[in-house]
This record gives structure tokens, C-alpha cells and sequence, in this order.
């Protein structure tokens, strides 16, 4: 509990510091990075369940965009504002940001080519693929079908991650690169491996659990989060891949880097707010907790105890505290929240003495067994909880209740034989 406390002490002088920052500077700001505060924001104010007037100012402007006359060719700056008013309609439904984003879908859709096996082009009637336009159109597609239930998106969603696995194929067996060249003769996959490529990739998975209940898609995004991490991390410490934001001079990771493992965490966050804490996500968790207690302990300062004003190196100290790493910041923070809000209710172990395999439950309900006839401790951790086994599926056969508190061995009448199982609290 303790990192709860600090991460609320924390919280409400830091939001009320980013709004300033951000805000003053978002004329200022490109097209993309304009977007992502948007969705920075809004996936803050979902975790956090707050509602006030600077989020109502944030919502009203997005609908207000003339997504109808705007003629910027990058269709991955495109992309990301449409994420952003799917993002707004989930915490405040208005039929324009629908429209907004089905727009911008068919845009990118009739940027679909067959050469190099598919994909989106990069810039409207351009000569190159990238992967972060093809995994934007992934997560477009996957949001979508979530709002609509329109078996189009899903197809093109489908689609789209299958060119992307296939043709762009895995760097390393772990991460992307850039994208491709010579698209008219020799399909060159080429460039750099950046942080946000996997981002929005494992936001489109969870997308797509979220739409057709497939647990596989929680499970490929899980393994593509964990291989990467120590690609993208330093000392436990969440960096970029080329280390650019490690460095201490203002020009670090260049004008779009600075925002590459915001949207990182925001994937990672993403995925745990829907699987919970368990011991397939433990490695995520900690590395967004280790980053979130670095930042704090040696980058987050100010001179007034009011202002808080995030550096771009979460490792250490940096000179770059401008608004992209004020975005980058809110994205951390709202990890904290959403491992905050998956606290663990009753904790299964497949061996006694809570040996073995692990799996926590952080919501009442009934569940199927996580390994048939395989339980043999358990904790019930929070207090006026309870869990009952059943030997049948359904809560058939007979059963057997414990109450809070810690059980090594659940009985010789039950070692090895639960099928399915009810938590009540």
C-alpha cells in the first residue's frame, strides 16, 4: 500500500503541472505529439475515474476538429488523432468522434497496396510502408470493430497484424524495424527499432480480446511485452532502444523520439488493465513500477513542492523537461493507477505451501480452474472474501469454502481435484 500512497501524494500536484506545461505548448506541438497528449489525458482520467472541467475543455476541442478539411498526407499523424477521439468517446460517447475515426479509416484503407504482400502506405500515394503506420491501422481497425461491431473492421484488423507478422516480420525475434523500401522491386526492410511500434501493436491485441474474447491475443501480446523489455530497459528502468533519452542535452531522442516509450507504457498499462496481475504479467509490472520509482527518486524535481516536472530520462538525471516528457511522465503515472486498481483479491498456488504456479484474482466472480485439478494452496487476501472450490465444472461435484487467510494445503479432500471456482467478497 505503501506505493499507493506515494503515487496519490504524487498525483494531483503532478497532473495540475502537465496540464501547464502541455497546455501552453500545445500550438506549439506537431501533428502526432498533439495526439498523443490527447490520449496521454485520456487514458489518465479512465484510470483515475476523475471528471472535471480541464478534461470537458479537452473533449469539446477534439470534437471540434474538421477532420473533413485536413489535408496532412502522413497518415500515421492521421492515425493518431483518430485513436485519440476513440479514446474521448470512451469516456464521453458523442457520435463526431466516431465519424472522426471512420474517416481517417478509409483513408488509410484506400492506402492498402499489394505490393511487398500489403500493407498501408506511409503518406498518401507514397513509395514506402512502415510498421507504425500499418500497427496504427491495426489498432484503428481493432478500436473500431470494439465501437461498431462492424465485421469490416475486424477483417482489415485481422489483416493487417497478419501482414505485419509475416511480411515485416520480427527483428531478433522480438521487435520491429522501420519499415520498407524498394516497395516496387526488392521490399528492403529497413530502419530503426523504436519503443512505439510495440505499443500500439499490443493496444490493438487488447483491442481485439476485448472484441472477440480470443484469449490467444492476450497471450501473444503478453509474450511480445515481456521478449522486448530488456530490450527497452536499463537497471529495470524503461528506456528507448538506441538510448537516446538517457543522454542529458536538449536534443535528446530528437523531435519525435521523446514520445516513443510513453506510448510503450501506455500498451504495457493497457494490457494489464485487462489481464490483471498474475504471474504471466509479473515482469511487466515491475518493470513499469521500477520505472515509475526511478523517475521519482531522481528526475521528478521542483523547487516548488506545487510544480512537478518530469525529466526524459527515467534513469537518471536529465536536462530535457519540456512537454513531450511531461506526456511521457502522465504515461508512467497512469500505469501506477491502473497496478493500483488490479489489487489482489485471493491468490491460487498448483503446489502446497504456495509452491508452484501462481495465479491472483482481483475481481469477484466465477472462474473455470486455471489448471484442472492442479490447486493446492491458496491466500484469500482480502478481508470479507471468500473462495469456494468445486471438483466439476460449473461449480458441480462437491465443494469446499475458505475464508481470509492463508491455507498451505487445502485438505487431502481436495488437493488436486478443483475444476472450477467462485470468489465472493
Amino acid at each position: 500500500m505503501q506505493e499507493t500512497r506515494s503515487i496519490s501524494a504524487i498525483a494531483s500536484h503532478f497532473f495540475v503541472t502537465y496540464q501547464d506545461v502541455t497546455a501552453s505548448a500545445m500550438d506549439g506541438l506537431a501533428y502526432w505529439p498533439r495526439a498523443n497528449v490527447y490520449q496521454a489525458m485520456f487514458d489518465h482520467y479512465e484510470a483515475t475515474g476523475q471528471r472535471d472541467s480541464v478534461l470537458d475543455q479537452y473533449l469539446k476541442k477534439l470534437a471540434g476538429f474538421w477532420y473533413n478539411l485536413d489535408f496532412n498526407q502522413y497518415l500515421d499523424d492521421r492515425a493518431w488523432l483518430a485513436l485519440a477521439a476513440l479514446k474521448a468517446h470512451d469516456l464521453q460517447p458523442n457520435q463526431e468522434y466516431i465519424d472522426h475515426a471512420a474517416h481517417e479509416h478509409q483513408l488509410m484503407q484506400q492506402s492498402w497496396s499489394s505490393k511487398c504482400g500489403g500493407g498501408v502506405l506511409w503518406t498518401i500515394n507514397g513509395d514506402y510502408k512502415n510498421t507504425i503506420a500499418n500497427g496504427l491501422y491495426f489498432e484503428l481497425s481493432s478500436k473500431l470493430f470494439l465501437k461498431t461491431k462492424n465485421q469490416f473492421y475486424l477483417n482489415e484488423a485481422q489483416k493487417t497484424i497478419d501482414w505485419i507478422m509475416n511480411v515485416a516480420k520480427l527483428y531478433d525475434g522480438k521487435v520491429f524495424q522501420d519499415g520498407i523500401e524498394n516497395i516496387d522491386s526488392t521490399c528492403d526492410i529497413r530502419g530503426g527499432i523504436y519503443s512505439y511500434q510495440l505499443g500500439v501493436i499490443i493496444s490493438g491485441m487488447v483491442n481485439m480480446f476485448k472484441g472477440t474474447n480470443d484469449q490467444s491475443w492476450l497471450e501473444q501480446a503478453t509474450q511480445m511485452a515481456i521478449n522486448s523489455l530488456p530490450l527497452f530497459s536499463t537497471n529495470g528502468t524503461i528506456r528507448e532502444y538506441n538510448s537516446c533519452d538517457l543522454g542529458i542535452t536538449n536534443t535528446d531522442c530528437g523531435n519525435d523520439g521523446p514520445l516513443f516509450k510513453g506510448i510503450y507504457v501506455r500498451g504495457l498499462s493497457r494490457l494489464i488493465a485487462i489481464t490483471g496481475l498474475t504471474t504471466d504479467t509479473e515482469t511487466i509490472v515491475n518493470s513499469l513500477t521500477s520505472s515509475w520509482n526511478s523517475l521519482i527518486s531522481t528526475d521528478l524535481f521542483s523547487s516548488n513542492p506545487q510544480n512537478l516536472i518530469a525529466g526524459l530520462n527515467w534513469n537518471g538525471l536529465s536536462q530535457r523537461r519540456d512537454a513531450p516528457a511531461q506526456v511521457i511522465a502522465l504515461d508512467l503515472l497512469t500505469s501506477q493507477f491502473v497496478i493500483a486498481g488490479h489489487s489482489y483479491l485471493v491468490c491460487v498456488y498448483s503446489d502446497a505451501h504456495f509452491g508452484g504456479r501462481q495465479i491472483c484474482y482481483t475481481s469477484p466472480g466465477y472462474y473455470n480452474a486455471p489448471w484442472n485439478d492442479q490447486i493446492s494452496s491458496l491466500k484469500v487476501v482480502a478481508q470479507g472474501c471468500s473462495i469456494l472450490l468445486a471438483a466439476d465444472g460449473a461449480l458441480g461435484g462437491k465443494t469446499k469454502t475458505f475464508g481470509y487467510g492463508e491455507v498451505e494445503n487445502v485438505g487431502s479432500d481436495f488437493n488436486d481435484i478443483t475444476s472450477s471456482l467462485q470468489i465472493s467478497c
